[in-house]
């Protein structure tokens, strides 16, 4: 995995599996987030699980 920071976001490169790993560990803290009742933060986990799925390069 190769993480690139240009001032303006983070540019992530990783295999398929690694991607799988990131997805599924936002996953699991959206159901932390949620079960503490901390919706704001669940709300930005879904987003950037979001983000990950739609921005792909393939």
């Amino acid at each position: 995995m190769k993480v690139t920071n240009n001032g303006k976001g983070l540019t992530i490169e990783a295999d398929y599996v690694e991607s799988a790993i990131l997805t599924e560990a936002l996953r699991k803290s959206v159901l932390a987030y949620e079960q503490e009742n901390s919706k704001e933060f669940a709300d930005e986990a879904r987003e950037i699980i979001s983000d990950l799925i739609n921005n792909q390069v393939v």
